[in-house]
């Protein structure tokens, strides 16, 4: 079973890469390592909730916002997928 089924089987379903929001490289591939930088809950361009843990945000919240987050960064990271090294 390759990635994409694995994903398909647990019925995840990630996110595109969002828009870098600043000028920097959102990756970086050493050897056979990749380094990812920048990855926020970004939905529809904005971080739709903030604040505090516990005080402002729920968990229930946080972790939403961290699930999304874990999925536009294992979905920018499609491109390593089909790469040979």
């Amino acid at each position: 079973m390759n990635i994409e089924e694995n994903l398909k089987n647990h019925r995840i379903k990630l996110e595109d890469a969002s828009t870098p929001a600043g000028n920097y490289v959102p990756y970086v591939i050493t050897n056979k390592l990749v380094f990812i930088s920048g990855q926020l809950p970004f939905k529809q361009g904005k971080i739709p909730i903030t604040g505090v843990v516990g005080e402002t945000v729920s968990a229930e919240d946080a972790i939403e916002m961290a699930r999304k987050t874990n999925s536009s960064t294992v979905g920018s990271t499609s491109f390593v997928r089909t790469t040979k090294y």
